[in-house]
């Protein structure tokens, strides 16, 4: 812009400068002619010079304004900055804040799903069971106690135990196959015939912390008794068997608990007799 105002000046001045001095009918000889050429020249270097500074001035300002005004983008910025860095501490506040509401929500929901299960375990019984501890009696060396004993923290329903002699099944059946009357008879007149070697204890509710010492079970004459035991609740099938072998004139006893179908536990004296592949048979 200010090139073109130079541009402009000049030829205002160029043109002048022809029109008086160099114009055809002026005298180039006279001392007046001399004079007047001598001032617009001098006119033109002092104009050139006025215009110079103002042009000098006027950049200057604005150096000056782009100046205020880069300060004033540069403040504006920093107080922007420290706005965005304002909400962002709040908005992690905010999300610390979410986070620990999260984790209390987790934690009721766990506490929920937690009360759930044990209201179904007091329906159902949950994951509870029972079983017997064996117990031997000083007095009654060919003897063994059964005592029932809760496992869990919920009730069993409608328990029913029944606990079968295996030798005196056994020699029922042996009786039985002699005739060859037994596979002939009903269901009925064959739980009959064998009822005698089992027992049959209808408990009903047991509840957790309970211990009910049941029955004692005999061991003799012979040097070996075994017994299968079938414990059913509403929520729960165990199976406990129990084989006693006399030894050097000591019962030892092997034992194994199955729950739901799985055993859990099984004790095996190494004194008891196994087969080639040194397994015992139950």
């Amino acid at each position: 812009m200010y090139a073109a105002i130079i541009a402009i000046v000049f030829m205002l001045f160029f043109t002048l400068y022809r029109e008086v001095v160099d114009h055809p009918g002026s005298d180039k000889t006279t001392k007046r002619y001399k004079i007047i050429k001598r001032i617009i020249l001098l006119c033109f270097i002092l104009g050139a010079g006025v215009f110079n500074v103002i042009v000098t001035v006027i950049q200057n300002q604005e150096k000056e304004q782009f100046r205020n005004q880069v300060s004033q983008m540069e403040t504006s910025l920093r107080s922007k900055s420290d706005e965005i860095a304002e909400l962002n501490k709040k908005l992690l506040t905010k999300t610390e804040e979410i986070a620990v509401l999260n984790r209390s929500i987790a934690a009721k929901s766990d506490a929920i799903a937690e009360l759930n299960r044990d209201i179904a375990g007091m329906v159902t019984g949950g994951d509870s069971y029972c079983y017997f501890w064996i117990t031997r009696i000083k007095s009654r060396p060919d003897f063994a106690g059964l005592t029932l004993h809760h496992q869990g923290k919920y009730p069993l329903y409608n328990l029913k135990i029944k606990i079968v002699d295996v030798e005196k099944i056994v020699g029922i059946m042996t009786e039985e196959m002699k005739t060859g009357e037994f596979w002939r008879r009903s269901w009925v007149e064959q739980d009959a015939i064998l009822f005698p070697g089992s027992r049959i204890f209808n408990i009903g509710n047991f509840g957790p912390n309970y211990v009910i010492p049941l029955v004692d079970i005999p061991l003799g004459p012979e040097d070996k008794k075994g017994y299968n035991i079938e414990l059913t609740a509403q929520n729960c099938f165990i199976r406990q068997t129990l084989r006693f072998r006399k030894i050097n004139g000591e019962w030892k006893m092997a034992e194994q608990l199955a729950v739901r179908g799985k055993i859990i536990k099984e004790d095996i004296p190494k004194e008891f007799p196994r087969d080639s592949e040194g397994k015992f048979a139950w």
